[in-house]
């Protein structure tokens, strides 16, 4: 691999990186639960097909007026973030001809690219399924609120696509903003790390699949740089909220 091509993936690798921990300015401390409280039990309602698709709707409320409700304290966040961004786009197509240039890239970022397909889906969904299964409480939770992050996040990935329409690196269709694999593997980390807040590995490791997510879908050729960032900022914030939002019903 060329210098030029490593140190431009490094840059990627530090920008998707440091989305999260932007994000999470945006939940004040007394938001996230307590080391020393364990997470409330969801209802049976909750778990329910109808509590789901209640939670649904006001998910997808509350995300798409967001923008409304956007405070002075946002902008201390929102503003490297976009700034960040656009200073990235620069370097979008760049990065993607280096890419281009390393055929090597294709095949582990194939098969990374498979695996955080599923990976949002087939944690959380096995999660719930132990959880119910051995009455252990917060892998319900986890699992149910993994699901929700992911449906969430699915629906807004797909409506910002279609009104984006932007062509992919690899010219096959015009969806490639934003990155939805990145979306659904930051929403998946946010919610995994602040329902085990206090394991480290817990932590890391999610995040750390989440941006092994973003570079692969780059060294796919699938997304440019600013689409996976994009992705990973949108679904921090997804599965932000969706734990936030379920603090706030349980209290």
């Amino acid at each position: 691999m060329s210098r030029v091509s490593t140190t431009i993936i490094l840059v990627l690798l530090c920008a998707v990186v440091s989305t999260p921990l932007m994000a999470q300015t945006a939940v004040t401390q007394q938001d996230l639960i307590q080391p020393d409280r364990a997470t409330p039990a969801v209802s049976n309602n909750s778990n329910s097909i109808s509590g789901f698709a209640s939670d649904f709707l006001h998910d997808q409320k509350a995300i798409w007026t967001s923008p409304l409700h956007i405070n002075k304290g946002d902008f201390e966040w929102l503003a490297p973030t976009a700034v960040g961004a656009g200073a990235l786009a620069i370097f979008d197509h760049r990065i993607s001809d280096a890419v281009k240039a390393n055929p090597s890239l294709q095949s582990p970022s194939n098969k990374i690219s498979n695996v955080g397909l599923i990976a949002p889906w087939a944690v959380p969904g096995t999660m719930f399924l132990v959880g119910a299964t051995t009455h252990n409480a917060h892998a319900l939770e986890t699992g149910r609120l993994g699901i929700e992050a992911a449906v969430d996040s699915e629906v807004v990935m797909q409506v910002l696509k279609l009104a984006t329409g932007r062509m992919r690196p690899n010219g096959t269709d015009t969806m490639s903003f934003p990155s939805g694999h990145s979306m659904e593997a930051f929403a998946l980390a946010a919610v995994m790390s602040r329902e085990y807040h206090n394991k480290p590995l817990v932590v890391i490791g999610s995040y750390g699949f989440a941006t092994a997510v973003g570079l692969a879908r780059v060294g796919a050729l699938e997304h440019f740089p600013t689409d996976v960032v994009a992705g990973a900022v949108i679904g921090e914030l997804i599965g932000q909220y969706v734990v936030h939002h379920h603090a706030q019903l349980a209290e």
